[in-house]
C-alpha cells in the first residue's frame, strides 16, 4: 500500500507514513471524502453523447486552466517529494529562520515598523519616569520616610521633537514635584547651531552658530585659541541598511557558494524516526551533514577566498565605516581626516589573506557534524551541531542543540543549549534556555522560560546562575497587548560575589501601537524585590512613553532676529548684565519656593561660637572680583 500524501509504500500495520510522517488513517479518510465528492459531482454532470463541435466557452477555459494548474502542482509536488538530503537540509534551516522571523513579527512587528518610521518622519515623544523604594529595617526611620514622601511626588520627564530629514532635534529634561515642573533643561540641535536653555533661570536659549564657534568661545574666554568652526555629522541611519541590490548580491553570491561547496555525499537521510516529547509522538526524518577535518578547513579557506574577491562586499563595508566615522563632531580640520577608502579595502584584503595563510599553516577545525530531525512540513524539530576546534590532539568542542517541538492545541516547546569546552581539561561554559508555550485562548498565551548559565574550570565549578520567567500575554496581536512578566534569579555563592540570596520581581508591559493613526504608547511597571539574611526591600519604578508621528516637528527658531534666543557670539555687555540680574532674581524665587534661604543658595558670612568671624566658602568678594586666598585677621578688620 502507498501513502496518499507522498506516495511512499508502507506496511499494513503502519500507523504513520515512514517518509512524510502523516497519519495514515487521516489520509485515507480524506481521500475517501474527496473521491465521494468527485463522484457526486461527476454524477450530476450531463453526459455528452454528441460529437458536434461546440464553441469554446469560458467554462472550458476554466477547466483547461484548472488542469494546467493541477499538472503544475503535481510536477512541483514531485520535486518537493523527491528532494535530495542536501536540499532537504538547507530548506529546513531556511524554514526555521522564517519561523523565528514570524515569531518576532507577531510580537514586535508593528513596533519595529513604527520605530523605523520615526527615522523617516518627524515625531514627538514624552517619557515619564517615577519610582520609590521599601526597606524593611528602615521603615521607622524618619529621614527615610521623608525621602520616600518626596519620591512619591517626584518624577523625571523627557520631551523630544525630532525632524530626521533636516537633522534637527529639541530635547528637554524636567524634574517634577507634586505634578508641577520644578526645573527644566532644554537643548536644541541642528546642522548649523546648538542652543541651551534653563527656563527657571533665564527665559531664552543661549545658542552658538557652528560657523561662529571661535568668536563665541572668545566671549567666554578671551584667551581661547581653539577651532574656529564646528561641523556636526549629517548622517541618515537608513544609509547603514542594506539596499535591495546589496541584499540580492549577497544572497545570490553566497547561496551559490554554499550549493557548490556543500557536496551531496556529505549529507545522508534516515526516514521513520520515532520521536517523543512529553506525551507527544512524532514520526520524523533525520538529515545528517558531516565534514571531515580536511573538508571543513578547506571550506573555510575557500570561503575566505570568496570574501577576498568580493569587491562589492568591500564597498558595502567601507561605505558604512565611512558613515559611522561621520557620527563624531570634527573640532578642527586637522583632526578630521577623511578615511581613505582605498587603504581600508587594502587593509581588509590583507587581513583576509593573513587569515587564509594561518588556516593553511594551523587548521582550526577538527570537523563539523550537524543532525536535523524534521517533520513533514520541513520544519526542524530537533537539532544538534558539533564543531571540533584545534588540531587532532585537541578535544575542544562547541555543541549546540535546539528543540522546537509542536504540541497539541498550537502549544510548543522550545529549547536551546550551547556548550563549549574540553573534556580533557574538564573545562566548560554552558548556556541553557527552555520555553514552554501554552496557548490558552486566541488572545492569551503563557510562556515559561528557564535560563541557566554555568562554567567549570578544571573540574571545579565557577558558579551557576538560574533565571525563571513566566510571561502572560493578553491581546490578539503584539501591537495592542499587556504582558505580565514574573521573574526570579538565583545564583550559587561562587557565581556572583555578594549577590542577594533572593532576587525576584515583576514587569508589567502595556503596549499600544497603531500604524494607521501613527502613535505608539508603551508603559512598563517594574518591581524588583531583594532579600538576604539580614534585610529585605523593594524598588519600584514606572516608565511611561508616548510617541506620535507628525507632519512637522515643533522646533525653536534661533537667529539674530528671533525673540527665542541670544547668539553668544553677538552678545553685548548690556545683555550680560540683564542675564545676570534675571538669573539672580529667579534663583531667589526658586530658593523661596522650595524652602531654601539666601545663605543656603549663596554661602554666608558667619560667626562661630567663640565670636570670631570667618568666611564659610573661603572666598572673598570685593568690587566684582574673587580672591582665591584666606585673608588674615588684620585684613578682615580693615573691611
Amino acid at each position: 500500500m502507498y501513502c496518499a500524501n507522498c506516495g511512499t509504500q508502507y506496511e499494513a500495520n503502519d500507523k504513520f507514513c515512514p517518509s512524510c510522517g502523516t497519519k495514515i488513517e487521516e489520509v485515507i479518510e480524506t481521500a475517501k471524502q474527496e473521491t465521494a465528492a468527485n463522484l457526486e459531482t461527476g454524477n450530476n454532470q450531463p453526459q455528452v453523447v454528441s460529437k458536434v463541435k461546440k464553441p469554446f466557452t469560458l467554462k472550458k477555459a476554466l477547466i483547461i486552466a484548472g488542469i494546467v494548474v493541477l499538472a503544475g502542482a503535481g510536477t512541483a509536488a514531485g520535486f518537493i517529494l523527491h528532494k535530495s538530503p542536501k536540499e532537504l537540509y538547507l530548506l529546513s534551516e531556511i524554514n526555521s529562520l522564517k519561523q523565528v522571523a514570524e515569531d518576532v513579527d507577531s510580537h514586535y512587528g508593528d513596533l519595529i515598523e513604527f520605530n523605523q518610521k520615526t527615522l523617516e518622519k518627524p515625531s514627538s515623544n514624552e517619557t515619564t519616569l517615577s519610582g520609590n523604594f521599601e526597606i524593611e529595617s528602615l521603615e521607622s526611620d524618619p529621614d527615610v520616610q521623608m525621602v520616600k514622601d518626596i519620591l512619591s511626588e517626584a518624577s523625571l520627564t523627557t520631551k523630544t521633537e525630532i525632524s530626521p530629514l533636516t537633522n534637527e532635534g529639541y530635547y528637554s529634561l524636567g524634574v517634577n514635584l507634586a505634578d508641577e515642573e520644578a526645573v527644566n533643561v532644554e537643548l536644541y540641535q541642528s546642522k548649523e547651531q546648538l542652543g541651551l536653555k534653563i527656563p527657571a533661570l533665564y527665559e531664552k536659549f543661549l545658542y552658538v552658530n557652528f560657523n561662529e564657534f571661535g568668536e563665541a568661545m572668545r566671549m567666554l574666554d578671551p584667551s581661547y585659541d581653539g577651532p574656529e568652526t564646528l561641523e556636526l555629522a549629517d548622517i541618515d541611519l537608513n544609509e547603514l541598511k542594506l539596499t535591495d541590490k546589496e541584499k540580492e548580491h549577497l544572497q545570490k553570491k553566497y547561496t551559490e557558494f554554499l550549493l557548490s561547496h556543500l557536496k551531496d555525499e556529505q549529507f545522508s537521510l534516515e526516514k521513520g524516526i520515532n520521536y517523543k516529547h512529553d506525551g507527544t509522538e512524532l514520526k520524523l526524518r533525520k538529515v545528517t551533514f558531516e565534514m571531515s577535518p580536511k573538508e571543513s578547513n578547506q571550506f573555510m579557506i575557500d570561503f575566505i577566498d570568496v570574501l577576498i574577491k568580493d569587491t562589492e562586499l568591500h564597498n558595502m563595508l567601507v561605505k558604512r565605516v565611512e558613515k559611522l566615522s561621520e557620527l563624531a563632531v570634527s573640532l578642527d580640520e586637522a583632526s578630521a581626516e577623511e578615511l581613505n577608502a582605498k587603504e581600508m579595502k587594502e587593509e581588509l584584503i590583507e587581513g583576509l589573506k593573513d587569515a587564509k595563510e594561518d588556516l593553511k599553516d594551523s587548521p582550526v577545525l577538527r570537523g563539523i557534524k550537524s543532525e536535523l530531525l524534521i517533520d513533514n512540513k520541513e520544519q526542524v524539530v530537533d537539532r544538534k551541531l558539533t564543531i571540533g576546534f584545534g588540531d587532532e590532539s585537541s578535544d575542544a568542542d562547541l555543541v549546540l542543540t535546539s528543540k522546537n517541538v509542536p504540541l497539541k492545541n498550537d502549544n510548543r516547546y522550545e529549547e536551546l543549549k550551547i556548550k563549549a569546552g574540553s573534556k580533557e581539561d574538564e573545562t566548560e561554559v554552558a548556556f541553557e534556555m527552555s520555553n514552554d508555550i501554552d496557548v490558552k485562548k486566541a488572545d492569551n498565551t503563557i510562556e515559561k522560560r528557564k535560563i541557566s548559565i554555568s562554567s567549570t574550570s578544571y573540574g571545579v565549578s565557577d558558579g551557576k546562575v538560574d533565571v525563571a520567567i513566566t510571561s502572560n500575554y493578553k491581546g490578539k496581536s503584539g501591537s495592542k497587548q499587556t504582558v505580565n512578566h514574573e521573574f526570579k534569579i538565583e545564583a550559587s555563592d561562587d557565581a556572583i560575589y555578594d549577590m542577594p540570596s533572593g532576587l525576584s520581581g515583576t514587569v508589567v508591559e502595556t503596549r499600544d501601537v497603531n500604524l494607521k493613526k501613527e502613535y505608539s504608547n508603551e508603559k512598563y511597571e517594574i518591581e524588583l524585590n531583594i532579600e538576604d539574611e539580614y534585610d529585605a526591600g523593594s524598588i519600584m519604578f514606572t516608565i511611561d512613553s508616548k510617541t506620535k508621528l507628525k507632519k512637522k516637528a515643533d522646533l525653536p527658531q534661533l537667529n539674530n532676529d528671533s525673540s527665542e534666543g541670544l547668539n553668544i557670539a553677538k552678545i553685548t555687555e548690556e545683555d550680560i548684565y540683564a542675564i545676570e540680574e534675571e538669573v539672580y532674581n529667579n534663583m531667589m524665587e526658586l530658593a523661596e519656593k522650595f524652602g531654601f534661604s539666601y545663605e543656603d543658595m549663596m554661602g554666608t558670612y558667619e560667626e562661630d561660637y567663640s565670636g570670631e568671624e570667618y568666611y564659610e566658602d573661603e572666598l572673598f568678594y570685593e568690587d566684582g572680583y574673587y580672591e582665591d586666598e584666606l585673608f588674615d585677621e588684620e585684613l578682615l578688620e580693615s573691611y
